[in-house]
């Protein structure tokens, strides 16, 4: 694979990325002000700020070397995991109650 098609490959896994948080959020934050609206207000601006986030992280990754960009992305993967399980365990001990 070329260094192009790598850059290629890069620019749609991060313009993947963007959209697939921003259906999330969108989504989260639909359902939040279906459900609870004041408190979808005051998350709008955490979720705008974590978009901005993730795309900022994702173009320092881009600027690396083929294998920091692999670790990276493999460590922010890791990061990511985490917060997911621990955002899982948090919905289903809300849905216990």
């Amino acid at each position: 694979m070329t260094r192009h098609e790598i850059g290629e490959k890069a620019n749609d896994a991060l313009a993947s990325g963007k959209a697939l948080l921003r259906s999330m959020t969108k989504g989260a934050i639909e359902e939040l002000a279906r459900r609870a609206p004041e408190l979808a207000n005051s998350l709008d601006r955490p979720f705008e700020d974590a978009a901005v986030t993730f795309t900022q992280t994702l173009k320092t990754i881009d600027k690396r070397t083929r294998d920091e960009r692999l670790e990276l992305l493999r460590a922010y993967r890791t990061f990511i995991e985490t917060q997911r399980v621990y955002i899982e365990g948090k919905i289903r001990s809300l849905e216990a109650i």
